[in-house]
């Protein structure tokens, strides 16, 4: 009785201080920017935010050359274009997207109307976001909005949000978004999924070291992949231009006794070797506990392109937040630490996942115009597709036949390649559905997004698909959506060295840094070449870098109640284009 008494008391307290965020506080009209009709699923009510307490504010003003942005990037990108390669320098990215002076001026008076101190805004080298800490009572006077603190139920973590936001007319058009207010979604690991613990004797070494035999299937390792995806006989030699950068979140660390006894183990080569750090927003750089993620992700990036430099980007928890309660959008404290960076690695892993739907669409947008950015400096961005198939991260238990399908997010933006996962050999299959039932991971995520549409470069590819779909799952997806994964690889029951124990881990937390990995390769074979990185890769895999995957036929990105699309000749959403085939990749290298 007394909890019910206690959360009766906190929901009125809510919904108070909710509808008094509609109450104008100025004189001047407000526009609404955005707002949540109830408190997303996952999340609930803690209490009102102190008004007193300090939040941490990131505003995004209007970029005035996005149209310019996207169309250099896509002809840089296409080999069939005379300007092909010819990659922008910060100082050129930063022109072209800066704010119009107008802007600048505007949100500047803006602010200062609310006694904020110029000084203490912080601003990215483009100027286009700017940073700054306020009492949680000034910024509900900036944004006419309520905040309150919301417990997610899963993890325990409180953020500060509000259901609502506005802006007064005359700042509205100079801003992109701000954050945080109604963004809700908590990053999750594609995941990588531990599958079983292995005493160290347990896999034969002999066997390790070997490339692929009758226990890959069981345990997959560095050699095996190298000899399917054929570049077990490539030596890099550009090792002093070329890197590979992997990205890592919530303090996911690896032990250095756990690299070294992977290497050990599976690349006796690379024993010594070691990585670079990067500390975004406080991201830590030593610890005594390995993360099954990063060790996944670390320990395989490393192997398969050694010695080619890898550096980790740790993401940490000091960015956009309250300082007392909250939690800060990570994937672009990472995106903004790059872009501020003059000679970043040329091609980046992640294997971190949201939901689309729970992410303000104004904010997907300008994060998804940040890769495009980075792409038009000549980075490669790779992120897993999920491991849920066509139902990302919900609860299967609320799904019906009529449930539309839960895309993922960033998987849609269109500047990034998407990775789905395989298993098996002789033939590779999808993970997921009839043909590989007994998956550790439900299915390689895929899907069709919401919030941006098809791009043109996969769009004859895609049709195809469609075309022989029909009618099937009509209404359930956006057909005009961005499709995705492009691409995969391998995914099942990858080796690691996790805390001292061998271990095995599954889902495309493990096939995005393969992929990552060989496009590295590829890399370091052009520069060798006196010939810039890949850069966006995904005009040249539809157009031309398809001929070097192999088709998966077989799979299926199960969801819940068994739903999902099928994989098939050509484009899929459960393998994309395919998997990689390294030589046949090289040769077909513009």
């Amino acid at each position: 009785m007394l909890t019910f008494t206690r959360k009766a008391v906190l929901q009125a307290l809510f919904f108070v201080s909710h509808s008094l965020a509609g109450v104008a506080l100025s004189n001047e009209p407000f526009v609404k920017r955005d707002s949540l009709n109830n408190i997303p699923q996952g999340w609930k009510f803690h209490g009102p935010a102190p008004l007193d307490d300090e939040i941490t504010l990131r505003i995004g003003l209007k970029q005035h050359g996005v149209d310019e942005l996207v169309g250099t990037l896509y002809e840089i990108s296409d080999p069939e274009n005379i300007r092909y390669g010819e990659y922008l320098t910060k100082e050129e990215v930063d022109a072209l997207v800066q704010p119009h002076p107008t802007s600048i001026a505007v949100v500047d008076d803006w602010l200062q109307a609310h006694d904020v101190d110029l000084s203490d805004v912080s601003r990215s080298s483009a100027k286009d976001w700017i940073t700054l800490s306020l009492p949680i009572s000034i910024v509900t006077k900036l944004v006419n909005a309520s905040y309150s603190i919301f417990t997610h139920e899963r993890s325990g973590n409180m953020i500060v949000r509000s259901l609502e936001y506005s802006l007064p007319a005359s700042v509205s058009d100079h801003i992109d978004c701000i954050h945080p207010t109604t963004f809700f979604s908590f990053p999750s690991i594609s995941p990588s999924l531990k599958t079983r613990s292995m005493t160290q004797s347990s896999p034969p070494t002999a066997k390790n070291s070997t490339a692929c035999g009758p226990d890959s299937v069981s345990q997959m390792t560095p050699a095996c992949l190298m000899e399917l995806y054929r570049f077990d006989k490539y030596i890099p030699s550009s090792t002093a231009t070329n890197k590979l950068g992997v990205v890592s979140y919530f303090g996911d660390f690896l032990r250095e006794d756990d690299l070294q006894s992977f290497f050990q183990q599976f690349r006796k080569d690379a024993v010594n070797s070691t990585f670079s750090i990067q500390s975004v927003t406080g991201g830590i750089t030593s610890s005594n506990f390995t993360g099954s993620e990063a060790a996944l992700d670390i320990e395989y990036a490393m192997s398969l392109t050694f010695p080619t430099p890898v550096s980790i980007y740790s993401v940490g928890n000091d960015g956009p937040a309250s300082t007392k309660n909250g939690d800060n959008e990570q994937f672009l404290d990472w995106a903004l630490f790059v872009l501020n960076q003059t000679n970043p690695p040329q091609v980046f892993s992640t294997s971190y996942a949201d939901t689309e739907s729970a992410i303000p669409q104004e904010y997907a947008d300008r994060l998804c115009t940040s890769f495009a950015q980075l792409g038009a400096r000549g980075i490669s961005v790779i992120f897993g597709s999920g491991d849920t198939g066509v139902d990302n991260d919900v609860a299967c238990d609320a799904i019906t036949d009529k449930t539309p399908f839960e895309p993922s997010f960033p998987g849609g933006c269109p500047f990034l390649t998407s990775v789905g996962g395989t298993a098996s050999f002789n033939p590779e299959v999808g993970v997921g559905g009839p043909v590989f039932p007994n998956s550790n991971y439900r299915a390689s995520g895929a899907g069709f997004s919401n919030y941006f549409p098809r791009p043109k470069y996969q769009d004859k590819a895609v049709s195809a698909y469609l075309s022989a779909l029909g009618s099937t799952y009509e209404g359930l997806y956006n057909r005009t959506g961005r499709a995705y994964p492009d691409i995969s690889a391998q995914s099942v029951t990858f080796a690691i060295v996790d805390n001292g124990e061998l271990d095995a881990d599954s889902g495309t937390s493990a096939s995005g840094p393969v992929v990552a990995a060989i496009i590295a390769l590829l890399n370091d074979y052009r520069l060798s070449q006196g010939k810039a990185p890949l850069g966006f890769l995904n005009p040249w895999l539809y157009s031309k870098g398809f001929q070097g995957l192999n088709d998966i036929l077989l799979g299926q990105s199960e969801g819940c109640n068994g739903r999902g699309f099928n994989a098939s000749k050509g484009w899929d959403p459960v393998t994309g284009l395919g998997t990689p085939d390294f030589i046949k990749l090289q040769k077909l290298l513009p």
